[in-house]
């Protein structure tokens, strides 16, 4: 969830433990060098009834922040004097169910529409805290978040959808806000399929809209709209249903973004698309809707998107916790960034989390421009081969990265600054750690790498997988004296789908010289089921800079206490494909 501010200046808010609500925060950062400028760290997922979880939130400038949470509307005011946003009010009294949508109203006044799982929608002045309208919907089912509010000759309108796809047009004049007109447009449509999610937008004129409405059953509507000036305070609308343009997606989109030329949308197979929309000269209907790019968001459910306030940037938050960034460029395809950062691992919340960084262009190790006769220096040896044989074969390759491209790395990753592992108890592992996605890397030390490790990968049953890439999503870890990955453990594997996962850490030490901090191999004795102590040690690794140790991820294995000095390493997996049978 991130809403721009300004051209630079970015929300980002989480939604905290779905149980209630801990450890949801909000942040206002600057879009351009990440530095956070102001934030709400406590009292988000508090009500008059409790504490759940945060379910929206909207924000007036930088002066008025509001988020919502159960049937609780409160409202956040900026202390000019103390730099902190301070909670202005709690409005609980009259909405029955769940806030699910907070919209700001353009305008002098400070006012916010509010929605969710009952059939009203409530217009507060946010800095009175005073309820101006409360307007009944001739909905049948909830509108959620799917409503859109414009300001049209000193007219208030809402445009809202509720979930079985009625319309109803709701209107008053801005000096009369108590006094509203609504006007059921469509009673349902689609064939009964209810609605995921619907984006509005005005266009060329104030009286003229886009509208765009996923469906369950993967389809997007497209409509053309107008505003009509009829007698008195209401409008009629135009509405032209019999010639919706649909489109129709691989997977059911659950987000969308819709501009003047642009339909932007995120699917459930963790996929964003962007098109390009065409109407007729006198916009009566969209005429043509072309798929110009798409992204994939690495097995990453996309929980929301936002346009920067140029339209240059979009900001994807991913359910990993991560936010990306992508600039859109002349062509109308999306210029990859170097890397996307976001952390992952946080114990309580699946949405965005608020500490991020954005990409910067020389974070790749391609920056460095090591010379092609160093990279004779790697040398590829068996680790242990008298006892990891067969699927357990694990190699050990030296000078995989240079040692400047390992000082480069360290350099960028304390730009970006380490953070805890979240969900780890202490005693478990106390190491500190930044998540980057970084996909030239990934393929330089990919290409490097792939004449010396396993081609092929024969599992369990039998079954035969060949090696295709590297995962670019790179953990960097950060040891200081004291700390460690004492636990003894198993690599997590990475799948991409059931027919691309890993089978192999592929791990990297940034620097040596450092008091123990060994990587330590062990075995357990049992030959079936979990492995249980006692642990028999069978080997060390000896960090030094560039050393890469490649081990398939059900090895036993745990890092020592580092006694003196600071260690880095950086880890990601090897992806392979299961093979065909003919």
């Amino acid at each position: 969830m991130t809403e721009p501010l300004t051209k630079t200046l970015c929300l980002s808010c989480t939604s905290g433990n779905d149980l209630d609500g801990s450890h949801s925060s909000l942040f206002v950062f600057d879009g351009m060098d990440g530095s956070v400028k102001y934030s709400i760290l406590k009292g988000l997922n508090e009500s008059k009834k409790g504490q759940s979880k945060v379910l929206d939130f909207n924000h007036i400038g930088m002066e008025y922040i509001m988020n919502s949470v159960s049937n609780c509307l409160n409202i956040w005011k900026l202390n000019n004097e103390s730099k902190q946003y301070e909670l202005l009010h709690q409005l609980d009294d009259h909405h029955q169910y769940d806030i699910t949508c907070v919209k700001v109203i353009p305008g002098d006044v400070p006012l916010v529409a509010t929605s969710g799982l009952d059939t009203h929608i409530c217009v507060w002045n946010v800095e009175s805290g005073k309820l101006m309208s409360k307007i009944g919907l001739p909905h049948l089912s909830p509108i959620k978040s799917m409503f859109e509010v414009f300001v049209v000759n000193q007219r208030i309108v809402i445009l809202s959808i509720s979930m079985d796809g009625s319309m109803v047009l709701s209107c008053c004049n801005m000096k009369e806000d108590s006094q509203w007109k609504e006007t059921l447009i469509v009673t349902a449509s689609n064939s009964g399929s209810s609605v995921l999610c619907a984006s509005i937008i005005s266009t060329s004129t104030p009286r003229e809209f886009l509208c765009s409405i996923s469906y369950q059953n993967r389809s997007i509507e497209l409509y053309s709209m107008k505003l009509v000036p009829q007698s008195g305070d209401t409008y009629s609308l135009d509405f032209q249903l019999s010639q919706p343009f649909v489109l129709s997606l691989p997977s059911v989109a659950n987000h969308m973004i819709l501009t003047r030329n642009k339909l932007i949308c995120s699917s459930r197979d963790c996929t964003v698309r962007m098109f390009l929309l065409s109407c007729t000269p006198n916009f009566d209907r969209v005429t043509s809707c072309d798929m110009v790019s798409q992204v994939d968001c690495v097995s990453s459910q996309c929980f929301s998107m936002a346009l920067t306030s140029d339209q240059s940037i979009l900001l994807l938050g991913l359910s990993d916790a991560a936010i990306y960034y992508l600039k859109f460029s002349p062509r109308y395809e999306w210029d990859y960034p170097r890397f996307e950062l976001g952390k992952d691992d946080l114990l309580y919340d699946n949405n965005i989390h608020a500490y991020l960084k954005p990409p910067f262009e020389e974070f790749s190790i391609d920056h460095v421009k090591r010379p092609q006769e160093d990279l004779n220096r790697i040398k590829c040896v068996k680790f242990l081969d008298h006892i990891y044989k067969g699927r357990d074969e694990t190699y050990l390759i030296h000078h995989l990265l240079s040692e400047l491209e390992c000082q480069h790395l360290i350099a960028m990753t304390e730009k970006l600054s380490y953070e805890d592992c979240y969900g780890y108890h202490k005693d478990y592992r106390s190491n500190k750690r930044v998540i980057v996605e970084d996909k030239i890397t990934a393929q330089i030390l990919f290409e490097r790498a792939k004449p010396l490790i396993p081609q092929e990968y024969v599992d369990e049953n039998g079954q035969i997988w060949d090696l295709k890439f590297a995962n670019s999503r790179w953990r960097f870890c950060r040891y200081t004296p004291g700390q460690h990955f004492l636990a003894p453990h198993q690599d997590g594997f990475y799948e991409v789908d059931k027919n691309t996962r890993s089978f192999f850490t592929f791990m990297m030490y940034l620097n040596g010289g450092y008091e123990e901090g060994r990587t330590t191999f062990i075995q357990a004795k049992n030959k079936e089921g979990p492995p249980q102590p006692p642990f028999s040690e069978v080997g060390q690794v000896e960090p030094h800079a560039g050393l890469c140790i490649v081990f398939p991820h059900h090895l036993l294995h745990y890092g020592s206490v580092l006694k003196s000095g600071v260690k880095y390493l950086m880890r990601s997996e090897l992806i392979y494909s299961r093979r065909r049978v003919q």
